[in-house]
Parts: C-alpha cells; structure tokens; sequence
C-alpha cells in the first residue's frame, strides 16, 4: 500500500513542488491525532497491511521542491530548467511543450533531501519509498557534468538514504525509470516498476499493458526485479490483471 500524493500544494499536477517533508493538514485531518505515524498504525492494526511504502518523485515532487517554502528555507536550492535531448524530442516532440519542461524544476542537494524526507516518513513507521519520475534528471545534464552524473548522484544519494532510515536499500521501489542513466546507475535497490500506469477507465488499455510489461520484462528482468505495479482488485479487468502479476516474477 501506497501514501501517494498527500504532501503538496499548487495546481497542475505536473508542475506541482514540494513545499514540506511533512504531510499536510488536508491530509492528517483525516487521522485521529493529526500525526501520520496514527495513520499509518490505523492502516496496519485495523485493516492489517504488513507495510506502508510512501511515494516521492526523485526531486521530491514532480517540480522538485518550492525554495521560497518555510521548510526549505536553510536549504540551498537551485532552480533549473529541463532540457530534453534531441533524440528524445525526435521520437515525443510533445516533449518539449510538457508542464515538466515549462515549469522550472526546484533542485535540493540530494542527500539533504533524501535525510530529511526519509527521516520524517521512518519516524512515522513508514517502511519504505516507491521513488517515481526517476527519468527527469537525464534531462539535467547540461552544465552539471551530463546526465549519467546527475542521475547517478540522485539515485546512489536516494539508496544510502533508504538504507539508513528503512534498515535496507531493499526498501526502495524504483519507478519511471527505464532511461538507460537510471538503469545502470541503480547499485544496492533491486526492484524496478516494468509497467505503464494502471489506467481504469481506459478499457483498451488493460491488455496492452500486460503486452508492455511483458516485453518491458524481457529487459529488465535481466538485471533487476520487475514490478508490475498496482491494479484496482474490485475492477472488471482484476482477474486479469492478477493471473499476469501471479506469473510476472515479480514482488
């Protein structure tokens, strides 16, 4: 089970920042104390979930984090702009109009970000992350040394993280990551999503996405485990959905 989504302001979705590690009132409002560790105990006593996995983006949230925010106000932030390679842009021109790449991305030094972000969730008896857009960072590498430096110093910052507040790096889901910089820059994390999103209600979508993810899995099964991520258990394609799951080799 997922936290997703919870920790944010802003309107569009994919220009949205990080403005806490914390979760916001919206969402502790629907908890008993107003903390999130009484939520996520609610989660695993009552309704008996073995772990709570929370979600963040690399660059903590789509935007990556809001600088002007009072919960990064020590914190030195860069703000950056995303420049899509041109192969990229040869094969999804619609790339260079995306609300990631409009939208400046607000940059924290990885290893702060990861500490304090992973600090508050273990705190609050969170077992682990699912670590999303992964691939956003391959298009950071004008002037920061390439995109496979800033890449691998993300990830490798993200897993020493894991490690330390989750007790393994096992405790790390790598997702949106089928860049090749993300690939082989993953050194201790195993488990990477293999599959596009679980869209319910797109009915033609169902069985294309069982194709994907197989093929996905032909690839990166080879030298990770691959997820096949979430499905609705109550929706009409669920049988589906889990008989493939149940065969795909993966968690």
């Amino acid at each position: 089970n997922y936290i997703e989504h919870k920790f944010t302001d802003n309107d569009a979705d994919c220009s949205r920042r990080l403005h806490s590690p914390q979760a916001n009132a919206k969402f502790l409002a629907t908890t008993r104390t107003g903390q999130l560790r009484d939520f996520v105990s609610q989660v695993k006593g009552e309704i008996g979930v073995n772990e709570v996995y929370a979600w963040h983006s690399l660059l903590g949230y789509w935007g990556g984090v809001q600088p002007d925010s009072a919960a990064w106000k020590d914190t030195s932030i860069e703000m950056a702009t995303l420049k899509p390679m041109k192969s990229i842009l040869d094969v999804e021109p619609q790339m260079a109009f995306d609300p990631l790449v409009l939208s400046a991305q607000g940059l924290a030094p990885p290893d702060q970000l990861y500490d304090t972000i992973h600090g508050y969730l273990s705190g609050a008896g969170v077992d682990g992350v699912k670590i999303d857009i992964q691939a956003v960072t391959t298009m950071l590498g004008e002037k920061r040394g390439g995109s496979r430096n800033v890449t691998n110093a993300y990830l490798l910052a993200a897993e020493r993280s894991v490690h330390k507040h989750f007790g393994s790096s096992a405790k790390m889901i790598n997702c949106m990551s089928h860049a090749s910089e993300c690939l082989y820059s993953v050194n201790a994390s195993s488990v990477v999503r293999a599959s596009d999103d679980f869209w319910p209600t797109d009915i033609a979508s169902h069985s294309t996405h069982i194709v994907h993810v197989a093929f996905n899995s032909l690839f990166i099964g080879e030298i990770a485990a691959v997820d096949w991520d979430m499905f609705q258990s109550k929706h009409p394609a669920a049988g589906l959905h889990a008989a493939a799951r149940a065969v795909s080799g993966g968690p």
